[in-house]
This record gives structure tokens, C-alpha cells and sequence, in this order.
């Protein structure tokens, strides 16, 4: 068989082969927890490492990021 038939029936075989791995269509943002868009519900991420423990966050000091809202404690002097 020549080089180009085998590169074109190689060529053909390759779109059933992307359908069963799933391919590039399948890649996608990774998920935020998120409850009424709001992220880890309202409290601050950094606080878990900073502080040790769960401190909320305010609507006032807030980021919008992968479709979620993330808030933080007012920074205190």
C-alpha cells in the first residue's frame, strides 16, 4: 500500500478514535464549590491558612472569578 493511502486511511480512522477518548471537546475549567454563586460560602480561602480557621467574608470586600464569588474579611490595620 503507498504511503499516501495509508496516511489518508490513518486520517479517516482518527475522528472515530477522538470519539471514544473523549478528545479536546471534553477539556473544561475546573468546578468551584459554589452555592448561589457565592464560593465556599462567603467565607475567606486565605483564612484557612493564615489564621486556622473558618473566617467569613463580606459582600463589600468580594472577587468575581470561574463564575463565583469569593469574599474576604476587611483588612484590618
Amino acid at each position: 500500500m503507498p504511503l499516501t493511502r495509508r496516511a489518508t486511511l490513518g486520517l479517516l480512522a482518527l475522528p472515530p478514535i477522538l470519539a471514544l477518548t473523549g478528545g479536546p471537546a471534553l477539556a473544561r475549567e475546573p468546578e468551584t464549590f459554589q452555592i448561589e454563586g457565592l464560593a465556599i460560602r462567603g467565607y475567606d480561602p486565605v483564612a484557612y491558612f493564615t489564621n486556622a480557621q473558618p473566617v467569613p467574608g463580606t459582600s463589600t470586600h468580594s472577587l468575581n472569578h470561574n463564575g463565583a464569588t469569593w469574599q474576604f474579611p476587611p483588612v484590618s490595620a
